[in-house]
């Protein structure tokens, strides 16, 4: 579905706010509440999508990933079982990943809103 009636983003659309309202309104709640991620996808301009500068190379890209393996395994070292950062439980979540204040007030709106 687009964000408004004439399929612009909400800043650029010239809907007013209560026809992009009336127009989000048409889904009905309880679809909504089974819809758990909801992404903004943000229009890429031409220019940077067929502009000819390079990004990394795939050796590069290797380089980080590879020095990242290493720090999660020194991270985890003593615990067998836990060889990278997808293997974490809860423990460990709360030990290597706690969150900061103002982190934490982010995912408390955003569960909440």
């Amino acid at each position: 579905m687009n964000p408004t009636p004439d399929g612009k983003m909400p800043g650029e659309s010239r809907s007013s706010p209560r026809e992009i309202q009336n127009y989000l309104g048409r889904i009905s709640g309880p679809l909504l509440d089974r819809i758990d991620l909801h992404v903004e996808a943000p229009p890429v301009k031409f220019r940077e999508m067929t502009s000819s500068g390079t990004g990394e190379t795939s050796a590069q890209i290797r380089d980080r990933v590879v020095a990242a393996r290493q720090i999660q395994l020194a991270r985890f070292k003593g615990k067998p079982k836990i060889t990278c950062n997808a293997r974490m439980g809860p423990k460990e979540l709360k030990a290597f990943c706690e969150l900061d204040e103002p982190t934490k007030e982010l995912l408390k709106m955003a569960m909440t809103d």
